[in-house]
């Protein structure tokens, strides 16, 4: 990171990053369902596909502004030596959604095209052929996309905010990723499940989110019955 960062990215880095995240768990969620009636054999929406570019769109913008550029223009140095260095796996992340962005565009103008422009039934075919084919890369981009995460969880292991969401959401995490949230957590710290819920349990509890505190401090001793630290400060705020 570096150390002139602008104060309000390192104010918000770890909003930012959770939010890049969410989103992208949301632009994953709208492309099932566009995939699911393709494989229906549904006429694949305009619409739906514009709605779909436009969160991709935001993706791309709030890593643009978090992240340094792979190369900066003179006139963009001085704010891009402000931004974080992305890692290896966040590079790829970056890269997925601007792929992403790109094909998501070319296929809602496909789509446009099929609604309102094709006149022939071998016009028809062949657009719906490539549209076809659009959203199979971007299926295959999704996929890889969300393995990335997965990855990247283990950088974001100290992001309260984030283990905060991720608990507070559980069930829709575990529908995203398709793994238990219990898992994830152990992967994320090396084996340490309760380590998570501890550190989202402190974050509440200092942010005045005292019943939140007590769950997550709870979980903590469901997975990690021994850990004392967990049962001491459930203790404090049950008295």
């Amino acid at each position: 990171m570096a150390e002139d960062m602008n104060p309000f990215l390192a104010m918000n880095k770890q909003w930012m990053i959770k939010k890049i995240l969410v989103t992208y768990f949301r632009s994953k969620n709208m492309f099932v369902n566009i995939d699911r009636e393709r494989q229906a054999g549904t006429m694949v929406s305009f619409h739906k596909l514009l709605k779909l570019s436009e969160v991709l769109f935001i993706i791309k913008e709030d890593m643009h502004l978090l992240f340094k550029r792979a190369a900066a223009t003179r006139a963009e140095s001085r704010l891009d030596s402000e931004r974080l260095l992305p890692d290896e796996k966040e590079i790829e992340l970056i890269n997925n959604v601007g792929l992403l962005f790109h094909k998501a565009m070319v296929a809602r103008e496909l789509a446009y095209v099929v609604e309102q422009y094709s006149d022939t039934a071998t016009d028809t075919i062949n657009n719906q052929s490539s549209l076809d084919s659009y959203l199979v890369k971007m299926r295959h981009l999704f996929e890889e996309g969300m393995a990335l995460i997965r990855q990247l969880f283990k950088n974001y292991k100290d992001n309260v905010v984030l283990l905060h969401y991720l608990i507070k959401n559980e069930h829709y995490v575990r529908y995203v990723m398709g793994e238990e949230l219990d898992l994830l957590f152990h992967e994320m710290h090396g084996g340490q499940t309760d380590r998570g819920y501890l550190q989202a349990a402190e974050f509440c509890l200092n942010s005045g989110w005292i019943e939140s505190g007590k769950k997550c401090l709870q979980e903590a001793l469901r997975v990690n019955p021994l850990n004392e630290t967990a049962r001491a400060m459930l203790h404090k705020y049950e008295n």
